[in-house]
């Protein structure tokens, strides 16, 4: 056989190179031999004449993931960081990588124009400590889809090659955080070790002077042209800014009058494209945007609004290309109940009813406008629940949120009407006035809100250790923040009057299969969850305290310093820590835990995604190049796949600690019921179980249609900013 090298030329096939890359890449293994020997066995009994060599390094690495078997996954890794080197030396004439120390890759990288900013001047007379410290974090192992993530997502590129090793790139990352310290090399360490997860806006900028690192972007329009346009325009520059988008639209419904009625208002539906239209003319580094749109179920127009990304209407109809979230409170959960009547009223004719649509006491408001003779529409609360439950099903992308919920359970004085993309970040929005409005210096009538996020892999971060790690977390996030280049300087002025931090858990199901523990919904299992959640929140909150006790921050207002989690939690148990010690204590950011999805960054964290249970014990990922594989390595045949869990306990304990929301994802499996259809009956069971828990809101519907799964969804955002 012939083989094609790299410039093309083609020779003689040569077994002894890829017997010899094999040898290198298990020299770590237990049964390097044996490995050895099978490896290129296989390698060779699946070559055709004239490859290439580059199709050759591939199909050992597929071998070796055909074992589905985390040792030979390690030995993939190690020809998979190989790849890196090989494109240093070809892209950038770096010769014997492996002896070049991290200063001659800062030299190389700024050179080229990759890395750049401030922080590459900080480093001058520091040059041994650098390489010491690269030196130690290069030397970790990492595991195969770690390093396939970071080559595919993150990693700085060169002529479209990777050139940077993970940690090459976390300790740049570190160092353009918080300079040279020892809380530098931490968190550089955290990443590399599996602990700290920092969102894709920051693991493929920073080093670059790109600090566009604002996952979350929340936006509300009023009912006016002006108002409408900005938010459009915001959606549009902050997608560019790779941000995800939660929207909402407060204007009038279909035929309602305009300018006295000479004019009849069209609908939401032009308004929808247009945002639609907006989030997808960009795309971020690495993925396109996207954007969830937020309505009332007291809208006139919900009962078509629900069908608008299904199926069942014709396609010029469809607005399917943003997601949709179903916004409903505590009146409507007792008129399913009880099978009543439930009032659609529009903007223009209702303006107190929608104002007050989260209030505990809706129903005052109802009764008002009924009784004064504002005019409405009647129709069946269940009607409304079951047009929405078969939009969701049918599509898995129409979620919800109890905005009851989420102005109870929840520090800010202001009122919360909408998620985000991924249904997780809970902060007031104000519609701006007008473009000079939202064009103000100062704090203005509107609000756009932001979050930046971040999560714990809490398979890996030992009790004893959680305080200084949450601390070293939050001033991460803390920094994304602070250094974040805002669209004028009225909106920064928002960005740090609230200072809105989400950091979440990731690698939950790691953390209970290390224990022994499953998603069985046992007490034992159920206490572990509350627990840690517990933990997790008590210790950001003493660090954000902490951070105003020092002097690094001042303290935010718009919030009640005498709220705790405890206060309005629905979970039982009694919580285990010292919470009156941080009752009314000035803290500087005014909510601190969200729980969002972690599908990609997962992969890089060697971490189960966020609070899911494992679906498998070796999933694919899809990927832009390709599948990337992951083995839940504590997952085995005696543990329950997500497919049997119910999640509402656990999304109900951990709820309970948390001041924002969850991405909380559901699943069904359709094999398990006659012609594989799900009674309503059982969707209308799970609606009711999960808004009486006090889960906020509800993500994905994930399905299981056939026996065999091949590929987890690439991206649980559908690509937009706010997933980590």
């Amino acid at each position: 056989m012939q083989v094609i090298k790299q410039d093309g030329t083609l020779v003689p096939f040569d077994a002894s190179k890829p017997r010899n890359w094999i040898r290198w890449a298990v020299r770590n293994a237990e049964q390097r031999e044996v490995m050895e020997q099978r490896i290129l066995t296989q390698t060779l009994a699946a070559l055709t004449d004239s490859f290439t060599t580059a199709q050759l390094h591939d199909r050992i690495i597929s071998v070796c993931l055909d074992e589905e078997d985390i040792d030979y996954a390690r030995v993939a890794a190690q020809l998979e960081l190989a790849t890196i080197y090989k494109n240093q030396a070809r892209q950038l004439d770096l010769y014997k990588p492996e002896s070049a120390s991290f200063m001659d890759y800062l030299e190389l990288f700024e050179r080229h124009g990759k890395w750049s900013g401030d922080w590459l001047e900080e480093t001058i007379g520091f040059e041994d400590l650098l390489n010491e410290w690269y030196i130690e974090l290069e030397e970790l192992s990492l595991e195969y889809w770690t390093i396939k993530q970071w080559v595919d997502k993150y990693s700085l590129k060169h002529n479209g090659h990777a050139i940077e090793t993970p940690a090459l790139g976390c300790l740049a990352i570190a160092l353009a955080y918080h300079g040279i310290s020892p809380l530098a090399f931490n968190v550089a360490k955290d990443l590399l070790e599996y602990r700290m997860n920092l969102p894709t806006p920051a693991l493929n900028g920073v080093r670059n002077d790109d600090y566009n690192s604002i996952s979350c972007c929340v936006i509300e329009a009023n009912d006016t042209i002006e108002s409408i346009d900005v938010a459009d325009f915001i959606a549009s520059e902050m997608t560019a800014k790779k941000a995800g988008i939660g929207i909402t639209l407060d204007t009038r419904s279909k035929g309602d009058s305009v300018k006295n009625g000479t004019v009849t208002h069209l609908g939401k539906a032009p308004l929808y494209r247009s945002i639609e239209s907006s989030v997808k003319k960009y795309t971020h580094i690495s993925r396109g945007g996207s954007a969830t749109m937020t309505f009332k179920a007291i809208d006139p127009e919900i009962m078509s609004m629900l069908l608008w990304k299904t199926q069942r209407i014709d396609l010029a109809q469809r607005i399917d290309k943003i997601d949709y979230s179903f916004s409903y409170n505590d009146t409507f959960v007792r008129a399913v109940i009880n099978q009543e009547d439930w009032y659609l009223f529009g903007l223009q004719d209702a303006p107190e009813v929608h104002a007050n649509y989260h209030a505990e006491n809706y129903e005052d408001y109802v009764r008002a406008a009924v009784a004064s003779g504002t005019p409405y529409k009647k129709v069946k609360a269940l009607d409304v629940l079951k047009t929405f439950l078969s939009a969701r099903w049918e599509t898995g992308r129409v979620y919800c949120i109890n905005v009851t919920t989420a102005n109870r359970h929840t520090p800010f004085d202001d009122t919360i009407t909408q998620g985000n993309l991924c249904m997780e970040i809970q902060l007031p929005t104000k519609g701006y006035l007008s473009l000079s409005d939202f064009q103000e210096e100062t704090y203005t009538d509107g609000e756009t809100a932001f979050c930046s996020l971040a999560a714990h892999n809490v398979a890996n971060i030992p009790e004893e250790d959680y305080f200084a790690f949450s601390e070293r977390s939050l001033r991460t996030v803390h920094e994304m923040i602070m250094r974040a280049p805002m669209m004028n300087k009225g909106m920064r002025t928002s960005l740090l009057a609230r200072k809105s931090v989400g950091i979440g858990i990731t690698g939950l199901a790691s953390m209970l299969y290390k224990a022994g523990l499953d998603f069985d919904g046992s007490d034992e299992s159920l206490e572990a969850v509350e627990r840690i959640a517990e933990l997790h929140y008590y210790s950001l909150l003493k660090a954000s305290q902490k951070m105003v006790e020092d002097g690094t921050a001042p303290a935010v207002e718009g919030i009640d310093l005498d709220w705790l989690p405890i206060d309005t939690k629905t979970s039982d148990r009694d919580p285990i820590l010292d919470w009156e010690s941080l009752r009314g204590k000035p803290r500087a950011h005014s909510v601190l835990v969200a729980h969002m999805p972690t599908e990609s960054s997962a992969v890089f964290s060697n971490a189960t995604n966020g609070l899911y249970p494992s679906r498998n014990r070796v999933i694919y990922k899809k990927a832009r190049r390709g599948k990337i594989q992951f083995i839940s390595e504590f997952f085995d045949s005696t543990k329950t796949p997500a497919w049997n869990v119910d999640m509402v306990p656990y999304y109900k304990v951990i709820q309970g600690y948390t001041d924002q929301a969850i991405s909380a994802d559901y699943y069904t499996d359709f094999t398990k019921y006659p012609n594989k259809k799900i009674p309503m009956v059982a969707l209308i069971k799970w609606f009711l179980d999960q808004a009486l828990a006090g889960v906020k809101t509800a993500y994905y519907q994930n399905f299981k249609v056939d026996e065999v799964e091949e590929f987890e969804q690439e991206e649980t955002c559908d690509s937009g900013g706010c997933k980590l």
